[in-house]
């Protein structure tokens, strides 16, 4: 099983721990965000492909998501399938293609299986390198940790094999730091716990994970919680933020080495960012709810709740 396949068995085997109070505020909040045409979106009124992979996401977490949902949002997507896209966006698409067919029996893609493949395939080669990872960018000539991380997501979702696994795997192993944690790309020097859950995921789909690599990750993940129970993107970021406390909470879960105590600062933090009227923000701070950060806080609230 996949890191991808079992976070997702798991995640909503935890939904129903969601009261349906909660989930009742949160799902009211979450489609005042539809934007019109199609959609859902970021901090702009335009839709936006990432932010509709997770509003669609929250929807399911949500018992909100449905055919109705899908099918206003079907003109959007579509037209989205018909370009080029770059890696993050492909991603995007794909989770909700996935999401829509699985759990609401709704087709967003007119596409063969067959058709499928060959379209993520075609758009995916322009970012491959010579070590066997993907760039962010077609003008990158280094692989990016993140970015193979969402390339072996576009492939599993499109049933299509990793090419030269073991490449993938010694680019991503080369890419710990004496600290424990990843580096995104071989020049940085500062490891990211977003980056190491990422590299966590593509060695544990690839066999390549062996203990001392699993120990000394989970060591750099732990030094990342602050006093505030939440997780900091990096050594030096300014405070925790929602993303990294939840990569963090969940790779540490699935690979054994989550401490209860850990877990129940992890979700006061959690708390502290959820907004009365629905919705959760990404840092304190921050004034401003989105999709993403609302599946981080729900996916967390479900996660490692009681």
């Amino acid at each position: 099983m996949s890191f991808a396949v079992e976070f997702a068995v798991r995640l909503m085997a935890a939904a129903p721990r969601i009261p349906q109070e909660r989930k009742a505020k949160h799902a009211a909040w979450l489609l005042t965000q539809r934007a019109e045409g199609g959609g859902f979106r970021g901090r702009s009124d335009l839709p936006d492909l990432y932010y509709t992979a997770f509003g669609v996401r929250c929807a399911l977490l949500l018992d909100c998501l449905d055919a109705g949902l899908l099918t206003d949002m079907l003109p959007y997507l579509r037209r989205q399938s018909r370009s080029s896209l770059a890696t993050v966006d492909l991603a995007s698409y794909l989770t909700v293609a996935f999401t829509a067919e699985f759990f609401a029996g709704v087709s967003i893609d007119d596409r063969s299986p067959e058709e499928r493949k060959e379209w993520v395939a075609t758009l995916l080669m322009p970012y491959r390198r010579s070590d066997g990872g993907w760039a962010k960018s077609t003008n990158s000539g280094l692989s990016s940790t993140y970015h193979t991380f969402l390339a072996l997501g576009c492939l599993e979702l499109a049933d299509l094999a990793v090419p030269e696994p073991q490449r993938v795997a010694d680019m991503i192993r080369q890419r710990q730091a004496s600290d424990g944690g990843f580096v995104d790309l071989p020049v940085l020097r500062e490891s990211g716990t977003n980056t190491t859950a990422a590299a966590l995921a593509v060695l544990y789909d690839l066999d390549a994970l062996n203990d001392p690599t699993r120990q000394r990750a989970c060591d750099f993940l732990r030094t990342m919680q602050r006093r505030d129970g939440g997780f900091a993107a990096a050594a030096r970021a300014p405070c925790s933020d929602l993303l990294s406390t939840f990569t963090a909470v969940v790779s540490l879960d699935l690979l054994d080495a989550l401490e209860e105590s850990t877990a129940e600062a992890a979700l006061r933090y959690v708390f502290e960012l959820e907004h009365p009227e629905g919705g959760f923000r990404g840092v304190t701070l921050d004034d401003q709810r989105d999709a993403e950060y609302t599946f981080y806080g729900l996916a967390a609230t479900a996660w490692l709740g009681e």
